[in-house]
């Protein structure tokens, strides 16, 4: 019986979900509040980035949402990258490690974080982000198991 762990990061989940709605609310606020008639083609980088909002939002949330997955018996690790879910074998891994990056908030003195696992690989390397330390290192704690 095959042995898979699988791991969702439910907040990135939700928050592609929240972009893609913003973007729709934007979207549906701006046609009816603004004269398209009388802006004409002033209209279209709105529209356009509203559309670019909604559907970068709603790809992105169908790719994390499928989460990452560790398969112990093939001995691979698929997760989400961008618009698409990539799959590596973990006997290719030379090292794995934890990293967090900070971004300066809109507020003077306020930070978000985000915390990731860098692979380095023989051919590339790759970071996997999380939305918490906890599921990160989860999934770190995972990948070294696996690759034992």
């Amino acid at each position: 019986m095959e042995k898979i762990l699988n791991f969702k990061d439910k907040t990135r989940v939700i928050l592609r979900l929240i972009q893609s709605v913003v973007g729709v609310v934007f979207l549906i606020a701006f046609t009816l509040v603004a004269p398209i008639k009388e802006l004409g083609t002033m209209a279209i980088p709105a529209i356009l980035i509203a559309l670019i909002i909604i559907f970068d939002g709603f790809f992105r949330f169908l790719t994390i949402r499928k989460g990452i997955s560790i398969n112990y018996e093939e001995k691979t690790l698929t997760y989400p990258d961008l618009y698409r879910v990539k799959t590596i074998k973990l006997s290719d891994v030379i090292s794995a490690r934890a990293t967090y990056k900070a971004y300066s908030g809109a507020t003077l003195g306020t930070s978000t974080y985000s915390y990731n696992i860098q692979i380095h690989t023989s051919t590339n390397d790759t970071t996997i982000i999380f939305s918490s330390e906890d599921i990160r290192d989860k999934v770190l704690k995972s990948i070294r198991e696996a690759r034992d």
